[in-house]
């Protein structure tokens, strides 16, 4: 069952006995030997598609094949050949990091001879040679998550489906682990299907990107491509030589309707604000540089981030929904008129 893609989803829907519709037809295609982001804010719908994709859960409606293989009617033989990271954790708390370790490969079969050359290299990788033979209730959280993480790493399955990965870790263990999964998508060709609410992973590990809100699938692209197409925004930083001023320019900028978002920059005394008219912008920040005579040390004009057209799309959502139901509204009020 070979075949260029690891994953196609066509209008996979998932709707609960209580009536919440969790994922909304969802479609989307995920290359082997990607990293396939699903980006949303919490509750938009991707661990829901996770569990679908992963067999725990069947869809309402819709279909999905993973490695080539049905959910519906194949979920034994998907479980066979994937990785799954979920957001609870499972392991025996009980057994030592190396334990835990060692069950786990053995259960996948891997080679007895292979198993303790897996465990020195995927402990180094993760930062868990110090607490190798330490109790997992003894392990902090973000020990744990990375424990967790490790293993599904030890077999050697086509497809990885990381929900989260990396809550809990600290920035170095972050970045080391989105780099060694670079790393090992190059060396070995595996398949990576990643959810974050975090924008900045995505954009530095996706080679593909799609977003979801309220269960749908709202704009699929590479981040490069979505910056292009999705937003007209521009980011301006401004560094002041005094952080004492900070606060009054930013009361000072609140006033200027063109700022769409801002936010001070927590290494250097500055303000970042996104805005869809820099120039026209840089003409009332020229007013109060004047007025309240603030000593700018620079201003840059930058493209924006994933994240900022991610806030863009979010918010154009939300406002078509409550346009759609103001509409209604109006068409209610006017037919209870009519009677």
């Amino acid at each position: 069952m070979s075949s260029s893609n690891a994953i196609i989803a066509k209008d996979l829907t998932k709707k609960y006995a209580d009536g919440v519709l969790a994922v909304d037809h969802a479609s989307f295609t995920v290359k082997r030997g990607e990293i396939f982001g699903l980006l949303g804010l919490n509750g938009a719908g991707k661990s829901t598609t996770i569990k679908m994709l992963s067999t725990l859960v069947p869809p309402t409606s819709g279909s999905a094949s993973i490695l080539g293989f049905d959910v519906l009617k194949d979920g034994i033989e998907i479980r066979k050949r994937i990785g799954v990271v979920q957001q609870l954790e499972s392991y025996d708390r009980n057994l030592t990091v190396r334990s835990s370790l060692s069950l786990y490969a053995n259960l996948w079969d891997i080679r007895r001879g292979d198993i303790l050359k897996e465990i020195e290299s995927l402990t180094q990788k993760f930062g868990l040679r110090d607490v190798l033979d330490r109790k997992i209730r003894w392990l902090s959280y973000g020990q744990r998550r990375r424990l967790q993480v490790a293993r599904e790493f030890l077999h050697k399955s086509d497809l990885l489906i990381l929900d989260e990965p990396t809550v809990g870790m600290d920035v170095l263990a972050r970045h080391s682990f989105l780099d060694y999964c670079r790393e090992t998508v190059k060396e070995q060709n595996k398949t990576i299907f990643y959810t974050t609410h975090i924008i900045s992973e995505a954009e530095y590990l996706c080679d593909t990107v799609a977003v979801i809100h309220h269960g749908r699938i709202i704009a699929l692209d590479s981040p490069n491509d979505l910056k292009k197409k999705y937003t007209n925004v521009h980011v301006v930083s401004i560094i002041l030589r005094n952080r004492a001023d900070i606060s009054r320019l930013s009361g000072d900028i609140d006033k200027i309707p063109l700022v769409q978002k801002k936010e001070e920059i927590t290494d250097s005394p500055g303000v970042r604000i996104v805005t869809q008219d820099p120039f026209a912008f840089m003409t009332e920040f020229a007013k109060i540089v004047e007025s309240e005579s603030f000593e700018v040390e620079s201003l840059t004009i930058s493209e924006p981030s994933l994240e900022d057209v991610i806030v863009q799309l979010i918010g154009n959502e939300e406002q078509q929904s409550l346009d759609e139901k103001e509409k209604r509204l109006r068409s209610v009020s006017v037919d209870m008129r009519s009677s």
